[in-house]
C-alpha cells in the first residue's frame, strides 16, 4: 500500500497473544455475528437476514456514514448495540490540517474500557474515502473480544457488500486472526479480494499484544500522490 500509516497511540492495557486469540476463537464458535438479529452479545441464531446497503469506500464520508449506520441497524435490533456501533457524523474530526483523514472514536465516557478507533482515509482532491484504518485494543474482557470481531466483520462488509457471510469469515481467516503464534509480532496477514486489500497488523510492546489494526484499501479508488 502506498500510504504510510500513522501509528496509533499505545494503550496501557496489555495481554498475552494466546489469550486474545482464544477469546476470538470462542466468539467464532458461539456468535451469530452478521447472521441474525441482536447477535453481537448473546445470540447463536443461524437465521440469515438479507442486508440492504451500499459500499462505503469509494464514495464521500457522508456516504460511508450513511451506509455504515444502515448496515448496523439491519444486523441488530438492540438499541444499545445499534447506538454503540453507529457513527455520529457530528463526532467525526479531522486528524490534522491536511484534511485527508477523519477520525472517529466509538463509545462514550461510560464505556472508557473500549478504545475502538476508526480512521477514514480520503483523497483531499475529491474527498473520496479510499481506505480505512481500525484499531481495537487487546483485552481479557470477552465482551470486548466479541465487539472486536463484530467491528471487523462490519468493516469487511461495508468494504465489499458482494461478500457472503462465509466470504467475510474467510477474509478474517486468511488474515491469520485465528492462528496460534509463538510471538505476537507474527499475528499479521494480508489478503486481496475483489480489488479490496485487507491487512492486519499487531501493536506490540515488550512482547505483549496491545491491540490490532485492520487496514483496508479499495484498489479501484484513486489514492493521493
Amino acid at each position: 500500500m502506498d500510504k504510510k500509516y500513522t501509528k496509533f497511540k499505545k494503550n496501557n492495557r496489555t495481554i498475552k497473544v494466546a489469550h486474545i486469540i482464544l477469546c476470538l476463537l470462542a466468539v467464532t464458535c458461539s456468535s451469530g455475528t452478521l447472521n441474525g438479529e441482536d447477535s453481537i452479545v448473546t445470540t447463536s441464531t443461524t437465521k440469515t437476514i438479507p442486508l440492504d446497503y451500499n459500499k462505503g469506500i469509494g464514495g464521500n464520508p457522508q456516504n460511508f456514514v450513511l451506509n455504515w449506520n444502515k448496515l448496523v441497524s439491519q444486523v441488530s435490533k438492540n438499541e444499545e448495540t445499534v447506538f454503540f456501533f453507529s457513527i455520529n457524523p457530528n463526532n467525526l474530526i479531522w486528524a490534522d490540517w491536511k484534511r485527508d483523514t477523519l477520525v472517529y472514536q466509538f463509545g462514550n465516557e461510560e464505556n472508557a474500557l473500549a478504545g475502538f478507533t476508526l480512521n477514514l482515509n480520503l483523497n483531499p482532491e475529491n474527498e473520496i474515502v479510499y481506505g480505512i484504518e481500525f484499531f481495537s485494543p487487546a483485552s481479557q474482557n470477552s465482551v470486548i473480544a466479541e465487539q472486536t470481531k463484530f467491528f471487523l466483520l462490519l468493516l469487511i462488509a461495508i468494504s465489499d457488500p458482494d461478500l457472503s457471510k462465509e466470504g467475510r469469515e474467510t477474509v478474517l481467516s486468511n488474515l491469520g486472526l485465528y492462528e496460534s503464534v509463538d510471538k505476537p509480532e507474527l499475528m499479521s496477514g494480508s489478503v486481496t479480494k475483489n480489488n479490496i486489500t485487507y491487512q492486519l497488523e499487531p501493536l506490540v510492546d515488550s512482547n505483549l499484544l496491545i491491540g490490532i489494526t485492520l487496514f483496508i484499501v479499495d484498489n479501484t479508488s484513486s489514492t493521493p500522490g
